[in-house]
């Protein structure tokens, strides 16, 4: 969690949901052809900027036996993905 929580909110994630088993981020963009349109057909191209682009990354922590069991589910940037792709390389024995 704490190589991965930071990356995601410099990514521009922010915390949604903070549970003793689970957190939630999301992220809220605006697509790039957004502007774009926008300038081109200009003003009715204006409607184009309520398109939003919506992520949302858990991560959630349970026990299994013994161990202690961590499942991200959602999009993420590569970083982020390599970040906890590494969790699971550095505890395996």
């Amino acid at each position: 969690m704490r190589t991965v929580v930071p990356r995601l909110l410099a990514s521009g994630y922010r915390l949604e949901s903070n549970g003793p088993r689970a957190v939630v981020l999301r992220k809220t963009s605006r697509p790039g052809w957004t502007i774009l349109v926008s300038v081109l057909f200009f003003p009715f191209g204006l409607l184009a900027l309520s398109q939003t682009d919506d992520s949302q990354v858990v991560i959630s922590i349970g026990r299994d036996g013994g161990e202690t069991t961590v499942a991200f589910a959602g999009r993420a940037p590569l970083g982020v993905r390599r970040a906890a792709h590494a969790l699971g390389r550095d505890h395996t024995s």
